[in-house]
């Protein structure tokens, strides 16, 4: 038995190699054969070149690569190009695994339900001891984050603190009533579905996965889906290096000595140099006087850069971005570069500026006061009120305000705004004076009132 656990081990770690590159971008061999796989589909075993799944350390490096392939001109299998979370997602698909539950404040209110109910049942005895007591959101979300972290370690099953047992069951719960999958369980699904259903598609006719830097460590779980994806397709990691101990190499899967010789490369591997770490990147120190001058530095710095290779990629660190983003912008503008992915405010554009305005018009100190409501009846961009609201719009009374009473009204009853602002509003509408030359209007004014606080309702303060 133990014999068997031994060649199990030692077959694991063959088929798992490492290999040391400079620091920076992907390796032009690399490059190249992405090239001669998408232009020759032959199998290897045909004198074709081999198929290679790449592993990326995220979505932005993978996103690049795609891009500079599509720039040389050639369709390539982009189904070769993953990340762990994609990879796991095809792998779910090829294995028939229910699909994920999709997270976020829907999904908590319903676990929280659940956990409040089971609570009023003592199934958290320890931390909730009464059952009439109150089960706050933080206690759920408490253990909700404890099972994501427990999850990502491998460390459920082995978890003795209190709580644990019951909300795995919940969550067991919401999984038979939804037919889907909780992202907690994908990796343990997706290891159980490759142990008992075999290879999945995803790796079927591919020769082997080149794992490309990933950053120390790796989650548990993690590592055991890809040391089980390595008993089917051997894995080449391409890792930069550096100390250990500071974090500064890059995560092993294996605890190995990295391939120092051409002939030790797996033969599904292309063939090329074996990098000698001589041709580490070179570091420059600038010094500059004062902050504002890092700026005109920095980009002199990447005009040469880009004078002398007009196709090359500059990257500007920044810890200060956020507060420095305007002057960034302002420099690349004026360099005439394009500049994509702004991140402007919702409260921006008018359509999201007078949604703010309508969802805060009751509440704080100026609630319903009279500029607020004037603005909003002036204003073409939203429409607050459903579309049954304008069924009688073509007799004399419909929804519009008219802003020359409300102004009247403000005046006479000297309504400023604030709490109870709304009900002295209504209450002076529904208060007509004796000469009442404005009838249509007035009831017009109120229906439209009436429409514009129901529209906001839930947002509304309970006095």
């Amino acid at each position: 038995m133990a014999d068997s656990r031994r060649d199990s081990m030692k077959s694991n770690e063959d088929s798992i190699t490492i290999e040391e590159i400079p620091v920076g971008i992907i390796p032009n061999w690399l490059i190249d054969h992405f090239v001669n796989q998408a232009i020759d589909p032959r199998p290897i075993s045909k004198g074709g070149p081999p198929k290679i799944l790449t592993i990326y350390a995220n979505e932005n490096s993978r996103r690049q690569h795609m891009s500079m392939l599509s720039d040389i001109g050639f369709a390539f299998d982009r189904t070769l190009h993953h990340t762990l979370e994609s990879l796991k997602s095809s792998l779910m698909a090829d294995l028939r695994i229910p699909r994920k539950i999709s997270l976020g404040p829907s999904f908590d209110l319903v676990l929280h339900n659940f956990c409040s109910e089971r609570a009023s049942n003592l199934s958290f005895p320890l931390i909730n001891p009464l059952p009439n007591m109150h089960w706050g959101e933080g206690k759920t979300i408490a253990l909700s984050e404890l099972h994501t972290f427990l999850s990502k370690e491998s460390s459920t099953a082995s978890w003795d603190g209190p709580g644990m047992h019951s909300f795995i069951e919940i969550l067991r719960d919401i999984e038979s009533k939804t037919g889907g999958t909780h992202p907690d369980f994908l990796t343990s699904k997706i290891l159980e579905g490759i142990e008992f259903a075999g290879t999945p598609f995803t790796l079927l006719d591919i020769d082997g996965i080149i794992m490309l830097d990933h950053a120390s460590p790796i989650n548990k779980s993690d590592q055991k889906l890809l040391s089980a994806v390595s008993k089917i397709r051997p894995i080449h990691q391409l890792t930069y290096p550096g100390s250990y101990r500071l974090g500064y190499h890059g995560f092993q899967l294996v605890d190995d000595f990295p391939i120092t010789d051409t002939e030790d490369l797996p033969k599904w591997i292309p063939r090329h140099e074996i990098s000698n770490h001589k041709d580490a990147p070179t570091i420059d120190r600038v010094f500059v006087n004062r902050e504002e001058q890092s700026f005109e530095a920095s980009i002199s710095i990447a005009r040469g850069f880009l004078s002398e290779e007009p196709n090359s990629t500059v990257l500007i660190i920044d810890p200060s971005f956020e507060e420095n983003q305007t002057e960034w912008n302002k420099i690349i503008h004026d360099l005439g570069l394009p500049i994509s992915g702004l991140k402007k405010p919702i409260t921006h554009s008018p359509l999201g500026h007078w949604l703010h305005e309508l969802a805060n018009i009751g509440n704080g100190a100026n609630s319903f006061s009279m500029e607020k409501l004037r603005l909003l009846a002036v204003q073409e961009s939203l429409s607050p009120f459903s579309p049954f609201h304008n069924e009688d719009d073509t007799g004399d009374i419909s929804p519009r305000p008219n802003i020359e009473l409300l102004s009247q009204i403000a005046r006479s009853e000297h309504i400023l705004g604030g709490p109870g602002a709304l009900e002295r509003w209504m209450e002076a509408l529904c208060r007509p004076s004796k000469k009442d030359e404005k009838g249509p209007a007035r009831e017009s004014t109120q229906w439209w009132i009436i429409a514009l606080a129901s529209s906001i309702l839930p947002l509304l303060e309970k006095t």
